[in-house]
């Protein structure tokens, strides 16, 4: 009786010691995961480095390849707004508006706030020469531009000019030579030469009653002067 009394306690004793040893394994096990994972730098540092790297070199479409694939992929999901972004403006310079408008509208559909985008977008929907662009989208361009606009409290010369091109679109054309005369002043008060050449040349088609269609800038210039891609 005493020797199955004692059986029966030295298997509960090796039970336990048993349950011990393995959550003690498990434990150094999660630990050492911990030290190895923690010198792996995460996937968006590896992506964005490689985007950085085709951009200083103007490798214009392996960097397009690049941007695609990270969003194919869902890669750095906190920075997805500024990848549709920077394919935007890509494929805008590369004369591709309506693939660049699609990017730059899913940019604002994430991040509502992003002024870069949100004038762009107006920019690229008011300016595009593409007759396929339905009249819709360019009325779009109104209110894009007023919202980037009056984040900037209505004091950015290239974000009024580029409201002014939105109204010249839709046929608005009052509108228009109000708000590029705006721009103008603001534009002429702040020294941008460039800009303040370009807003009067404008100008002039809106007091003729005519829209102005552009031809596409240059990847990483912003337009207009004063909407940064990294707001």
């Amino acid at each position: 009786m005493h020797q199955k009394s004692l059986k029966d306690c030295l298997y509960k004793a090796a039970f336990v010691v048993g349950i011990v040893i393995f959550f003690l394994a498990f434990a150094l096990g999660f630990c050492d995961s911990i030290r190895v994972h923690k010198h792996i730098p995460p996937v968006g540092v590896t992506y964005r480095t490689g985007i950085e790297s085709l951009k200083e070199q103007r490798k214009d479409d392996d960097l397009a390849s690049q941007l695609r694939l990270a969003l194919d992929l869902d890669l750095g999901r906190p920075d997805k707004f500024n990848l549709h972004y920077e394919l935007g403006m890509l494929l805008d310079s590369q004369g591709k508006p309506m693939e660049a408008i699609h990017h730059l509208h899913r940019c604002v559909q994430i991040n509502s706030d992003h002024i870069g985008a949100l004038n762009h977008l107006a920019w690229a929907l008011a300016t595009c020469p593409d007759p396929q662009l339905h009249p819709s989208l360019r009325s779009q361009a109104v209110e894009l531009a007023r919202r980037a606009s009056k984040r900037l409290a209505n004091k950015n010369p290239g974000v009024l000019d580029t409201l002014a091109a939105a109204h010249a679109a839709v046929g608005q054309y009052e509108l228009a030579v109000t708000t590029a005369e705006s721009a103008l002043k603001l534009a002429a008060k702040q020294q941008s030469n460039a800009l303040a050449e370009e807003i009067r040349t404008r100008l002039q088609l809106y007091k003729e009653s005519k829209p102005f269609y552009r031809r596409p800038k240059p990847f990483g210039k912003d337009r207009p002067n004063g909407a940064s891609s990294n707001q």
